[in-house]
């Protein structure tokens, strides 16, 4: 458990409900937006009672602010892919170049193992 869980529970639960209708988005090629009026009735579906003005601060900090891109009195527009390819980017170069240290050390032990049975 985070310890955002613990401390903001309303915040991790909006960050569920955001992250769901992103993906249902990329699923159905729908439009990465939904009005505020919506987001805040599937929010109180959930147990979290908003006003748009919380709404608002809550969507400029974390986890929030990493979902979604901008948001105002009629609509909440997520963020899309080409916005956050850089991310993307950055994450699969990183997985990359932790493969590759891995298999260094793979081939290290084997060569290792290989000589202390010469």
């Amino acid at each position: 458990m985070r310890i955002l869980e613990v401390t903001d529970p309303s915040s991790t639960k909006l960050a569920a409900l955001s992250q769901f209708l992103l993906g249902r988005a990329r699923d159905t090629s729908a439009q990465r937006s939904i009005s505020t009026t919506a987001f805040l009735n599937l929010a109180r579906e959930m147990g979290v009672v908003l006003t748009l003005d919380q709404l608002i601060n809550l969507s400029q900090q974390p986890p929030l602010s990493n979902i979604i891109a901008t948001m105002n009195q009629t609509e909440v527009k997520f963020i899309d892919s080409t916005e956050s390819g850089q991310a993307v980017s950055n994450a699969s170069r990183d997985a990359r170049r932790d493969q590759q240290i891995v298999d260094k050390m793979a081939k290290r032990a084997s060569k290792n193992a290989t000589s202390a049975l010469k």
